[in-house]
């Protein structure tokens, strides 16, 4: 069998148009221009909205979706040129789907997971999240991976280390999402100091307390959202800081909850604890140190 014949075969069984070497080179120069085409009209519109657009978050989720669209107008374009009818290409879609299973069913895992993300809103661009040991703000949503910016790991207090972290769709379908930005918005902290005995807790108790209502006068008191559809509920009996007291060997251990914003942990505990430690120092309250 000659490579004409050959090619004409493979026509015939996948439903190709065309029966002739020459046809089937035209079609692939065809694809060729047709992917190059697209992906010029994508580059040129990303260009154009980067000058429009300043706020680079929206800019990132844009581009994502201009992705998308730019592999379906693809797609669209392959069946066009090559394939015979809806059956023949669903045909040999099916064929295809069975050889990714068998070889890599990872990238079948992830293509539905990136589905699941967008379908179900697990994160946004932007979104601070933890999935499995990674803990990063979200700065890409692909179809096969999700990038961060890793957070915490040898920096403390959940800051930025710098790095980029590119993390398989799939990962969310087995576990635990956790977003520190979605819904509520605000999260709980907490500091811990100690009184030593024959100190007064009552005093320094009050101290934590009104430093921390003071503290959170400087930003718009959270309320918890109402739900819409099947959105979480989130429930909280009291949004204001408060002091717990517990008993310990080295004297009263006095620990302070209270709402701060993702990103601000640790800027939050420092403001609070210079406070704090000012006010306790000008009430002469020793502190005990474990």
């Amino acid at each position: 069998m000659d490579l004409n014949q050959f090619f004409h075969q493979l026509q015939l069984n996948l439903g190709v148009h065309g029966s002739t070497l020459p046809g089937s080179m035209a079609k692939l120069a065809a694809t060729a221009l047709a992917v190059v085409v697209v992906i010029g009209l994508k580059r040129i519109m990303l260009a154009v909205a980067a000058r429009l657009l300043k706020n680079h978050q929206r800019l990132t989720v844009l581009a994502g979706w201009m992705g998308l669209f730019a592999y379906l107008i693809i797609g669209i374009a392959v069946i066009r040129i090559w394939f015979e009818g809806l059956h023949n290409f669903l045909t040999f879609l099916g064929i295809i789907a069975v050889g990714l299973t068998i070889v890599s069913k990872e990238l079948i895992l992830n293509f539905v997971a990136f589905w699941v993300i967008i379908w179900r809103e697990l994160f946004s661009i932007g979104d601070r999240v933890q999935v499995g040991d990674v803990v990063g703000d979200v700065t890409r949503k692909g179809i096969l991976y999700f990038s961060v910016v890793e957070v915490g790991n040898w920096v403390k207090a959940d800051q930025s280390t710098g790095r980029m972290a590119r993390i398989p769709n799939a990962l969310v379908l087995t576990t635990p999402v956790l977003n520190y930005s979605k819904g509520f918005r605000f999260i709980w902290n907490e500091l811990t100091l100690t009184v030593a005995p024959g100190g007064d807790w009552k005093r320094a108790r009050d101290v934590m307390t009104r430093t921390a209502e003071n503290y959170a006068s400087n930003f718009e008191q959270p309320e918890p959202p109402d739900p819409v559809g099947d959105d979480e509920f989130v429930i909280f009996r009291r949004l204001t800081p408060k002091v717990y007291l517990k008993l310990t060997d080295a004297g009263y251990e006095l620990t302070l909850r209270y709402l701060c914003k993702p990103r601000s942990r640790r800027d939050s505990e420092n403001e609070l604890l210079e406070r704090i430690l000012d006010a306790l120092e000008g009430a002469s309250i020793p502190l005990a140190f474990k």
